[in-house]
């Protein structure tokens, strides 16, 4: 069995780094709408309200899909597209010249991510019963944490290099969470893989290869 303490830890640090990637430059999209050519107040509402609500309408549609997706391909693969995905998406945001393009992005990343619900279903599978409580409450201070670290430090940024960097490092927080996440799921992969394969040479070695019947010649 998975060592669910060190699972934990992993999960930890990849969802404290994926919500603050989130947050360093998400909370400031009003303003970073503004630089890319939206003034008229009346234009400015609709535009920001086009941002808030494109993204979960995206997730609303594709979290399904990613879900069965799991169910038939694995938990892993859908945690790191949900990463991997972030990164790009938020990473793409910072060199939009227009409104619409930053919309479309938006509704990407609500089709691509959900590093929350993903993460949560790695911890609570690879979790004893009786530990599950502490591993998802746990859990939830990691984004709680990256919530405010993302917006904290995303506001020093922004204020410093302007909204755009903000959006630009926003996916660059993302990408070491990433890789660890893929890193470990190669490890865990080749750690199953042996095992599986040291069963097989033990219970060989234990039990003896299946003697062949012989066939009398007429």
């Amino acid at each position: 069995m998975v060592n669910w303490k060190r699972n934990l830890a992993i999960l930890w640090a990849g969802q404290f780094l994926s919500i603050m990637g989130f947050q360093f430059g998400l909370p400031f999209a009003p303003y970073y709408i503004q630089e890319l050519g939206v003034t008229d107040p009346v234009a400015l509402k609709m535009w920001v309200a086009l941002f808030a609500a494109s993204a979960p309408l995206a997730f609303a549609v594709f979290s399904p899909i990613w879900g069965a997706l799991a169910d038939r391909f694995g938990r892993k693969p859908m945690l790191i597209r949900a990463y991997f995905g972030g990164a790009l998406v938020l990473s793409l945001m910072g060199v939009v010249d227009h409104a619409e393009s930053l919309i479309a992005l938006r509704i990407l990343q609500g089709a691509l991510t959900g590093t929350i619900t993903a993460t949560q279903t790695m911890v609570s599978v690879g979790t004893p019963r009786h530990r599950t409580g502490f591993a998802l409450g746990t859990l939830s201070a990691a984004v709680f944490s990256g919530t405010m670290a993302g917006a904290a430090t995303g506001g020093i940024i922004a204020e410093a290099f302007g909204y755009r960097m903000a959006f630009l490092l926003s996916g660059s927080i993302l990408q070491p969470s990433s890789i660890v996440r893929f890193v470990h799921a190669l490890r865990h992969h080749d750690l199953l893989k042996r095992r599986r394969r040291h069963r097989t040479h033990f219970l060989g070695r234990r039990f003896g290869a299946p003697k062949r019947r012989s066939h009398d010649a007429h």
